[in-house]
């Protein structure tokens, strides 16, 4: 352990942690050690793939849950990596996690080569969960993001959701997110009947 916490002796405690292992299989002293280390080392991938193994084997959804975080979180993360987290955290019910990887993986790839394609799981599911606590805008906002790339059928069943709560406060929030799906399909009666109720009941009928 001593080893694994200094740069200059980490490879070494990795390869006594190893033959330990592969001796004596306990993967809870092993996991801890491991966490402990991850947190110190953050960009070591030889220590990263240990931590993995471990945490793999070990049989404990919130150590495999520290492991699948921390992974999400590294420089070379990839949204499949925070999806895997995403999923875990649902599993354990850490809905606040959960919530926070799902941010995780928008921004790898917002900074990615691959933008927002494939991400709608992660973008509907920030809309909802904002839309569960109440905070209509931010669920317009993750929406709007979402009208792009998203599945027809989710995205607009989620928008009549959040348009509804929009649409009991400020009207002109709710016009904004049909006006998103309009753009994206004009024929779509989903997205221009609803507008044509809500700008008659605003009074601009152009």
């Amino acid at each position: 352990e001593v080893q694994l916490a200094a740069d200059e002796t980490l490879d070494d405690g990795l390869a006594t942690l190893r033959k330990a292992l592969d001796g004596h299989r306990r993967p809870a002293r092993a996991c801890n050690v491991l966490m402990r280390a991850a947190e110190l080392h953050p960009d070591h991938e030889g220590l990263l793939d240990s931590y993995e193994q471990v945490a793999r084997d070990s049989g404990d959804d919130q150590m495999l849950m520290h492991y699948l975080d921390h992974r999400a979180r590294h420089s070379t993360a990839t949204t499949d990596h925070a999806r895997e987290a995403v999923n875990k955290a649902r599993e354990i019910g850490d809905v606040a996690r959960a919530e926070k990887l799902m941010e995780r993986a928008v921004e790898i790839g917002t900074n990615g080569d691959t933008g927002l394609f494939a991400l709608d799981w992660a973008l509907l599911g920030l809309a909802e969960a904002a839309k569960d606590r109440g905070e209509v805008e931010a669920a317009v906002r993750w929406l709007e993001q979402a009208a792009d790339v998203a599945e027809a059928e989710p995205l607009f069943a989620l928008c009549r959701d959040v348009a509804g709560l929009a649409g009991k406060g400020d009207p002109t929030v709710a016009a904004r997110l049909y006006e998103k799906l309009r753009e994206r399909d004009p024929t779509a009666r989903e997205a221009w009947e609803p507008l044509v109720e809500i700008y008659a009941s605003l009074g601009d009928i152009d």
